[in-house]
């Protein structure tokens, strides 16, 4: 399938990625993240990210076909779909790690295409990124992972760059012990918690979660479901996820969005995905429960 053939293009992109999103930053010499200007707006209903009639193919391969999706400030909206139905391409596409064929990407009303190179950068430090089986670096310690971006990306101090790891680790519930182990050392749900931990280090505006419990047994599923609800609550970021975990789409989302033959069939409350009246909907989340990621 399209995302298979593709797949690495996360694995390429995490160092550009780290060194470029999300971090609006520690200053040097202190150990403390400015908050971000969304923590400090009351809601609005304009959208804070906006996807109009995006398409995106590979060679004769339709992948998005016209993708129309709106994110208000503050929410957590999760895309779903069957496995290669697009929702990591329309990830990679907001982030820019892949070029669009059509359409428009919005970011607080600005479109991204319109902007030179530096405006867009600029623009796209507001987002965290949690990627897709966490990509964490085998070869750092937990602290140099989680601060990766602080220290190469912004060049923070080696001493403040700790110190805002240290404090983003124990957000997500893990002890300053964790801090000096490789991710190796870890269990699963460890590093899941550990590249949550990565993707808010800056207190980014925007947040995109691929997958953030692939892989971890329902136990520790339903303990990460706990931390990114936390995370995304005190940060009041507008959140993309993908996940075709129907009980973590529940318990984080506040909309769900169905993407099927290129386009989101059905996008509504997370309390409506029940009483869709979409017989692709109903039958997805009722006759197949949790489809492959794609």
């Amino acid at each position: 399938m399209p995302e298979d053939r593709f797949g690495d293009a996360w694995g390429k992109g995490v160092v550009t990625v780290l060194s470029v999103f999300s971090f609006r930053l520690p200053r040097p010499g202190g150990g403390q993240v400015r908050e971000g200007a969304i923590a400090r707006m009351k809601p609005s209903l304009a959208p804070k990210l906006e996807i109009r009639q995006l398409k995106k193919s590979f060679g004769g391969h339709v992948v998005l076909d016209g993708v129309d999706l709106s994110l208000a400030a503050g929410e957590t909206t999760v895309i779903m779909g069957a496995s290669g139905s697009g929702k990591s391409v329309t990830a990679k596409c907001v982030l820019g790690l892949l070029p669009i064929d059509g359409g428009e990407i919005f970011l607080d009303g600005v479109e991204l295409s319109q902007l030179g190179a530096r405006k867009r950068e600029s623009l796209l430090r507001q987002f965290g990124v949690l990627f897709q089986r966490g990509a964490l670096f085998d070869s750092l310690p937990v602290w140099r992972n989680v601060a990766f971006g602080l220290m190469e990306g912004l060049g923070v101090g080696r001493v403040a760059a700790k110190a805002v790891a240290l404090e983003k680790l124990a957000q997500v519930g893990l002890g300053s012990d964790v801090a000096e182990l490789l991710p190796s050392e870890l269990s699963g749900g460890m590093q899941k918690r550990v590249a949550l931990a990565r993707a808010i280090a800056a207190g980014p505006a925007y947040l995109v979660l691929d997958e953030p419990t692939e892989g971890l047994d329902p136990i520790m599923v339903d303990v990460v479901d706990d931390f990114v609800v936390k995370t995304v609550n005190e940060l009041k970021a507008t959140t993309l996820a993908i996940t075709n975990n129907i009980a973590c789409a529940r318990k984080i989302a506040t909309r769900v969005a169905m993407l099927h033959e290129g386009k989101i069939i059905w996008n509504g409350a997370v309390g409506e995905l029940d009483r869709s009246g979409n017989s692709y909907v109903e039958r997805f989340i009722h006759g197949h429960g949790r489809l492959a990621s794609g």
